[in-house]
């Protein structure tokens, strides 16, 4: 997809994701998104519940404030000083900027040792366009009030030392979806998959099997 520019929302993502499933197939699909994606896997399937059979949700938050939730429901502790330089950092102005913040930040984003510097985003593009109108959509955003409609199986997986988006957030999700199950990686940050790959791809595959997708 090409770069998006703001207004953008969620709703849109959502759809855009349901378009694609429904040329893959039978147009039905097991969703697995991390982070911001695990929001559009969230948002698509109440959209779209005839296209999405199962959600994988990897550190992944359900949004803001659900009707009966207070700030401790979301935040669940005091933000940590990577919380805080994320929070300074965001949004970039432009491009550059944006490539020097991941860069500067991506160290906070694995438990285990970083891979080195030069070799993090050697393959991407960098778009503060599209950073920006995606956080804008993001803020106001919140699935928490919907989230007892998904009725598909859905795996929730988060890192137990991810400074992101931790296991309270996928807790917040899981405790509000009627048919989940939740899985903390006791030795991962934001990427469990880089971390703990063995453990991440078993809980994926075991999960599969025994919800029968």
């Amino acid at each position: 997809s090409g770069p998006l520019a703001a207004p953008c929302t969620m709703e849109q993502l959502a759809d855009a994701a349901a378009s694609l499933a429904h040329t893959v197939g039978d147009g039905t699909v097991v969703l697995l998104g991390h982070h911001l994606g695990a929001a559009v896997a969230l948002e698509a399937a109440l959209r779209h519940p005839d296209a999405v059979s199962g959600l994988v949700l990897v550190a992944g938050t359900p949004g803001q404030l659900g009707a009966a939730e207070s700030l401790d429901d979301s935040l669940g502790h005091d933000p940590s000083p990577v919380e805080v330089e994320i929070l300074q950092r965001v949004p970039p102005s432009t491009d550059d900027e944006l490539a020097s913040t991941l860069q500067a930040l991506s160290q906070y984003f694995t438990h285990r040792s970083p891979p080195p510097p030069e070799g993090r985003f050697a393959a991407c593009t960098f778009s503060a366009a599209t950073a920006a109108a995606v956080m804008m959509a993001a803020g106001w955003w919140s699935a928490v009030d919907r989230l007892g409609d998904i009725v598909v199986p859905t795996l929730v997986i988060v890192g137990r030392h991810d400074v992101v988006n931790g296991p309270h957030e996928s807790t917040r999700i899981a405790s509000n979806l009627p048919s989940s199950r939740l899985v903390v990686l006791e030795d991962s940050g934001h990427l469990p998959w880089l971390d703990e790959p063995q453990a991440f791809t078993a809980a994926v595959i075991d999960w599969l099997d025994d919800v029968g997708l």
